[in-house]
């Protein structure tokens, strides 16, 4: 493991959703965690085999931010699509992740969110993170259906 165990639980300290108002904190490890649920569910819609590699990636996919804290999601889009607000993927599982982290997004502020700026503007921008981002993926590796395989897992998350 290339971090330490003491750096990994660091994670539970970390709060997500800085720069919005929310009804309640969430941490980098509940996130971690709850990526790693919906992608679960994502394989198994996939009907793909979810590899120990995937979980691992899953699990650290933000661990740099135990010392940066949060990078809210529009600065880190920024930065892999030189400003165009997309995601450069480099590999199918990491094309996973981001998709799960965008379901993860939009299902946590739907439910925690709190005020007019979180209702108008971050819920929307969510939205369309996890939108863009399955199709990316679908159009990248997936094929055609897996934007509905996605929106499915949402639909789960929702009810």
């Amino acid at each position: 493991m290339k971090h330490s165990l003491n750096v990994l639980i660091r994670a539970c300290d970390v709060t997500r959703w800085h720069t919005v108002n929310t009804t309640k904190k969430q941490t980098l490890a509940e996130h971690h965690w709850a990526v790693l649920m919906i992608l679960a569910q994502l394989m198994e819609i996939m009907n793909m085999p979810m590899s120990m590699d995937l979980m691992w990636e899953t699990l650290l996919h933000d661990i740099d931010e135990v010392w940066k804290g949060d990078t809210p999601a529009p600065r880190k889009d920024a930065s892999y699509g030189a400003g165009h607000l997309t995601v450069a993927f480099t590999d199918e599982n990491q094309a996973l992740i981001k998709v799960a982290d965008a379901i993860e997004a939009y299902w946590w502020i739907l439910n925690n969110r709190q005020g007019s700026y979180s209702e108008k503007f971050v819920v929307l921008n969510c939205h369309s993170r996890m939108m863009r981002r399955a199709k990316q993926a679908e159009e990248q590796f997936f094929g055609e259906g897996f934007t509905d395989k996605v929106f499915a897992v949402f639909q789960k998350l929702a009810s």
